[in-house]
């Protein structure tokens, strides 16, 4: 074939020493030398073509040595089994077969274990590392009694669909379940095409990782509006070019769903596993109109979008989900709800309890749990973050605080009323003392009310309630005396006659002091001075921010002028 015989008989191509072969060298030394032009690609084509032609003598001659592959023929017994082609009448399992094998590896002669995966369906194996993902020990045989020695087996089939998933997710062997990986299976929710499964797939495979400090950054900058995370930069930039999924045809990997990705988590806890894919499992129906299922199961909840109502479905979420209050299974008109108080629970806990880069997912969960159990411990937790912090809150932060826990009471009538409430108290007190709040301390800024519970807290248990109101009113008009006019609303008002201001400012004092005596002792308090004990730094917490506020209200509408307000 290479027209060198007449140079080099075939018995010199036989000569060998020490393992080399070093006849065929000298058959290629003088080919080479022969055409001295030759390029590495030309003579990658010179030998593919000598190979093909070597291969279809040999069939000619039928000297190919028999090969059979054990993995080939159990692939080739699986698909007769399990694969329904309609019209074709399918192969039921061999139910005596799986019996005997399942039968001998139960035996003490029998020298593998049964396959831990396929229950004794196919002939087992030793278990590799290098092939199982997940954790051996979960998916061992129990030892016989009185055994000592642990055994593991996988089947061929088993073992080389474990193969398979190791390229397709690209991850190391018996590492993966360390990592807690959560799976996010995204169905279109209106269209099936080959150009929309491709461009769903380009997505999966290029989105980056989830950094929800940047996401937390820009949905505060444009007001925590939802429709700005469509602005958010997902993917890296590149050039797009037109047609580009023109020729694509469905893959394997497209089929029943459009796409599957995972988060995996470097923390320990299955809060910090849950984070992210709680996140994703909302965002993407709003930002990519797809229902999304995200579950700790390798194996896909459905098969089609079909199979579900729901626009996102979480299987198995952390603790954290159930504390929220959030349905599992919502409608696409549901997310944008639970969106907002998950990216506010999230902002709540990165601002008062993390520090960046650090973000202490370990402790969400009890972070959503004061929040979900008293709506004021929004505020006790902002000011644990701002004495971190040392300074007093912005402006911006307080109308932040605020729309985060009007968020948490949408729907919860005893958080709304207890909200509610506070913010009564500092609208009563404000109308007969004022301070600054940006040159005032939280002690100048709760003084009324603080005199007010320290009066409730200090009186004995057999006084009435109109006693406690006549009293606390007698210590806060004392108080109020020893502050600076500037500070008293009524007095600077010279239209009326100054024994009417004082008997104005007293009234105003008195009804302060009956709604703490009633509304806020009597009522949320349900007269209990422990309870009130207990609750009495969330009040002052909130009373603070809600005066901030409150204050931050009045100066914006003072900035309006009447025909502006009209308009």
């Amino acid at each position: 074939a290479l027209n060198l015989s007449d140079r080099i008989a075939p018995e010199e191509t036989q000569i060998q020493a020490g393992g080399v072969n070093y006849g065929w060298y000298r058959v290629a030394a003088h080919y080479v030398s022969d055409r001295p032009t030759l390029d590495l690609e030309q003579i990658s084509e010179i030998m593919k073509k000598l190979t093909e032609d070597l291969a279809t003598w040999a069939e000619d001659k039928e000297i190919l040595p028999a090969h059979e592959s054990p993995t080939q023929a159990v692939f080739d017994r699986y698909l007769e089994s399990y694969l329904e082609i309609q019209g074709w009448e399918s192969k039921q399992p061999d139910f005596q077969t799986e019996y005997a094998t399942y039968s001998e590896a139960k035996t003490k002669a029998a020298k593998q274990p049964i396959c831990s995966l396929s229950s004794g369906e196919f002939t087992s194996e030793n278990q590799m590392d290098s092939v199982v993902l997940f954790k051996p020990q979960q998916y061992s045989n129990k030892n016989s009694l009185g055994g000592r020695q642990l055994k593991r087996g996988i089947s061929k089939i088993w073992a080389l669909e474990m193969l398979l998933r190791q390229a397709r997710w690209s991850v190391q062997a018996g590492k993966f379940e360390e990592q807690q990986p959560v799976f996010l299976y995204i169905f279109p929710a209106y269209l099936y095409s080959p150009q929309m499964a491709a461009a769903m797939r380009l997505f999966a495979e290029e989105i980056m990782r989830v950094n929800l400090w940047d996401i937390r950054k820009h949905w505060l900058q444009e007001k925590m509006d939802l429709e700005s995370l469509r602005s958010l930069p997902w993917r890296k930039t590149e050039k797009v070019k037109d047609g580009r999924f023109a020729q694509d045809r469905y893959e394997s990997a497209d089929l029943p769903f459009m796409a599957t990705i995972y988060t995996t988590t470097r923390g320990k806890t299955v809060t910090e596993a849950w984070i992210e894919p709680a996140f994703l499992a909302l965002a993407l129906p709003l930002l990519l109109g797809v229902k999304v299922v995200a579950t700790s199961s390798t194996i896909p909840l459905y098969n089609s979008d079909r199979d579900f109502l729901e626009s996102t479905l979480l299987d198995g979420a952390a603790g954290f989900w159930t504390l929220l209050q959030l349905s599992p299974s919502l409608r696409l008109q549901e997310i944008p709800i639970a969106l907002e108080r998950l990216l506010a629970i999230y902002c709540l806990h990165l601002e008062t309890r993390s520090n960046a880069p650090d973000a202490r997912w370990p402790a969400f969960n009890s972070t959503v749990r004061e929040v979900m159990t008293d709506v004021l411990n929004v505020f006790v937790l902002a000011n644990e973050g701002l004495r971190g912090k040392k300074r007093d809150p912005s402006d911006e932060e307080v109308l932040r605080y605020w729309k985060f826990a009007e968020l948490f009471t949408e729907g919860k009538p005893q958080m709304s009323d207890k909200l509610e409430l506070t913010q009564r108290l500092v609208e009563e007190y404000r109308t007969f003392y004022r301070v600054r709040p940006h040159k005032s301390s939280s002690h100048a800024i709760l003084l009324p009310l603080s005199k007010a519970l320290e009066e409730i807290l200090s009186v004995p248990d057999d006084w009435n309630q109109e006693e406690m109101i006549l009293q606390g009113s007698g210590l806060l008009k004392d108080a109020l005396d020893r502050q600076e006019a500037y500070n008293r609303p009524f007095l600077l008002d010279k239209s009326l006659p100054y024994e009417t201001r004082l008997a104005k400012e007293l009234e105003a004092i008195r009804a302060f002091m009956t709604t703490c005596v009633e509304d806020l002792f009597g009522g949320m308090c349900k007269g209990d001075r422990a309870l009130l004990q207990e609750n009495r730094n969330r009040i002052e917490s909130g009373a603070e921010f809600a005066y901030r506020w409150l204050a931050l209200q009045e100066k914006s509408e003072s900035t309006v002028g009447p025909e502006d307000s009209q308009v």
